[in-house]
Formats: C-alpha cells, structure tokens, sequence
C-alpha cells in the first residue's frame, strides 16, 4: 500500500516529490520518520560525490536490499526511494535519505562494503578524509577549497595537493610521524609497524649510499605503489620535495615504519635494475 501510494504521488505530482514533503506528511500524521542531522562535512562529501555514484554505483538492486536489511531504510523511505522508473533518479533519492542520517555516510560506506563496491567505498571515505586531515596538519580553509578543486582528478592526486601545500607551508614541519599521528587521528589505518632494531640500522648505515646511488626514484615507485608499500598519502609526502635527495630520505623514512621495509626495498632495487644497492644492504645487514 505504501508503494502505491507513493507511486501515485510521485505520478500526480512528478515536480513536487521531495524526501522532506514526505517526512513532513509522516510527522503530520504523528509517524516517526527517525530523522536525525547529518553532519555538514559529511553532507557536503555526499553532495559533491553525487554525479559520481550515480555515475558508479551499478546495482541498486543490491544495496537497497541490504540497506533495508539493515533498517537504514524502512517501508516509506523504500517506496520513495524506488518509485522512479529511472536508475539515476532512485540513486538520487537515495542520497537524499542518507543525507537525513546522522550516520549516513558512514552506513552507505557499510554497505558499499559489503556489496563488492568497495572502489565507492574508498573514494567516500578518502574524500571525507581529506580536508579533515588538513586541519590536523593545519592548513587554512583556503588551502583546503584549493585541495577539493582537484576531485575530478582523483583521491591520490587530491592527497598529493594536500600534502605539497603543507609541506610549502611549513617545510620544516614536514616530517613521516607528524603524517601518520593525522591519518591516526582521523582513524585511518596506516598500517604502521615496527622495523627491527639490526634492520633500522643498517638503513642509517646506508643512508649516504643510498642517496649517492639511487638515480632515479620515478622508476621505483609504481612497484612501491603496487607492492603496498606506499599508499596514496606516501606517496604524496614521498614526491612531494623538489630534490631527488630529499625525495629518498623520505622514503626510507617511510620504509623505517614497515616491519619488512628492509627486504621491500631491497626486492624492488633487484626489479629495477639496481641489484647492486640491494646486494650491499643485504651485505651489510649480514655483517
């Protein structure tokens, strides 16, 4: 019944259908929509990723079964949701109602998750992130606008731009700890672990060799990137110096945080063609 009339609704009225006339008609009649406030930050990354979920997001069929499984949408909101006869607008009407919970974000993530969608899933996740992020590195609003502008380019492109104004900002700051203590606080894993003491040290022993030997990073990092050894955000605080010698010094300083970063990096000189590095550091670890 609810469906139907819905639908007629939606038939009778196609331009004055609307989430909030229908909670409104709900509250009127005493029925508790459980409407809460979603967050404006989360608001607004639901806003600006809406072209592209609709754009991504295949099979609605899917999420909404769980999403009412999960009584993140009851009767009502399913028949408002589904009444359109077109993908792009039931999508629409979706966000909508998410935009009416508190934890909105945060259960379509969920969902996302549990759907083979987890592409949506990270990018709404890292789009949330980032400005947030920001403001634990201290950047100013502004910077943070100029960071968003680069959406259409991608969440590893957007975190490359939020790193390289922090580190223009306060370039002596800048430092692998200080990234990880914002990711953390953000509650983003960074997968941080413990290199052993011997292996961290013969990475400072090798420091200097490293930065006179190591040509060209460039070539490195695509394996870096497809090994996980190197995330999004690593890579952007990696890249982000202008000199080559700066570049490596990060590097190590980000291989110091994996447990393994010794033989990683060690196994990545063979696959680019610099086996010698590898073969002194594993000669002087042994020794």
């Amino acid at each position: 019944m609810l469906w139907q009339l819905v639908k007629k609704w939606h038939e009778s009225f196609p331009g004055r259908v609307s989430a909030r006339k229908l909670r409104k008609a709900l509250r009127s009649c005493n029925i508790n929509t459980e409407e809460t406030h979603m967050p404006k930050n989360h608001k607004k990354v639901l806003t600006e990723m809406t072209d592209y979920l609709v754009q991504n997001m295949v099979d609605i069929k899917t999420i909404m079964s769980q999403l009412i499984s999960q009584d993140v949408l009851s009767d009502v909101t399913k028949a408002y949701v589904s009444a359109p006869t077109t993908r792009d607008q039931r999508i629409m009407r979706l966000l909508e109602v998410l935009s009416t919970k508190e934890h909105g974000l945060y259960m379509i993530v969920d969902v996302f998750k549990k759907t083979g969608n987890q592409f949506l899933a990270d990018e709404l996740m890292a789009k949330g992130h980032i400005r947030q992020i920001g403001r634990k590195l201290d950047l100013d609003n502004h910077h943070l606008d100029e960071v968003d502008g680069y959406f259409e380019s991608g969440i590893p492109e957007m975190f490359w731009q939020l790193v390289k104004r922090w580190h223009a900002k306060y370039p002596n700051r800048v430092s692998a700890r200080r990234l990880r203590t914002a990711l953390q606080s953000c509650s983003i894993d960074t997968e941080e672990t413990h290199m052993p003491k011997k292996h961290k040290d013969a990475l400072h022993k090798m420091t200097q060799f490293l930065v006179d030997n190591i040509m060209d990073i460039n070539i490195m990092m695509p394996l870096l990137i497809s090994g996980n050894i190197l995330s999004d955000v690593t890579v952007a605080y990696v890249s982000a110096p202008s000199t080559l010698n700066q570049k490596i010094m990060r590097l190590l300083e980000v291989l110091s945080t994996k447990e393994h970063g010794l033989y990683m990096i060690c196994d990545i000189f063979k696959k680019t063609g610099q086996g010698f590095i590898a073969d002194r550091m594993i000669g002087i670890f042994i020794f």
